[in-house]
């Protein structure tokens, strides 16, 4: 492997200057590079990767088929080890949907009435009372307090949904 990494920063560097055709680097500069997602991506092999999968590689070995490298704080260009921890597809797709960002709760016009939307939701289905609009998932004409309890609610089924799944693997663990 041409780069190092550093462990405390999760950063790539170059061990050694390279002056090439379209390339020129020097020893001690990032080898990491942000794509358009967000991500870092580094070269290993020829090949592009996603640092946050190769740090755990170099340090652990292979990922475990079915589980995916979540950043924990979601910021995904964050490689600190603390901020990376693996998780099943499903895991990694509630995590996101609990993000902030994700879900809002906002005025609808000037009735006095709110929507709450979500931009992804995994399983919809145990939400059926929202509408699939462009945007994502939206239930609207509800009162302000309406719309807090039902953010809460979903929550919460997603927080029990993941304490399930948990739960479940730990009794794999134990067999």
């Amino acid at each position: 492997m041409k780069t190092l990494l550093d462990i405390a920063t999760g950063y790539f560097y170059w061990k050694s200057d390279y002056s090439g055709s379209q390339n020129k680097h020097k020893a001690g500069d990032r080898a990491d590079i942000k794509c358009a997602k967000g991500y870092m991506k580094v070269k290993q092999d020829g090949q592009s990767v996603c640092a946050h999968r190769l740090i755990y590689e170099i340090l652990f070995g292979k990922i475990p088929d079915g589980l995916e490298v979540d950043h924990i704080n979601d910021i995904r260009d964050d490689n600190r080890l603390s901020n990376l921890r693996l998780v099943t597809k499903i895991e990694n797709e509630w995590h996101r949907c609990l993000k902030a960002k994700n879900m809002y709760t906002q005025p609808l016009g000037k009735s006095g009435t709110y929507f709450v939307r979500f931009k992804s939701m995994p399983y919809p289905e145990l939400f059926p009372e929202f509408n699939i609009v462009k945007s994502g998932y939206q239930l609207g004409k509800l009162s302000l307090i309406e719309a807090e309890n039902l953010v809460l609610r979903v929550k919460e089924s997603i927080e029990t949904y993941l304490d399930k799944i948990q739960t479940f693997q730990q009794l794999l663990d134990n067999q």
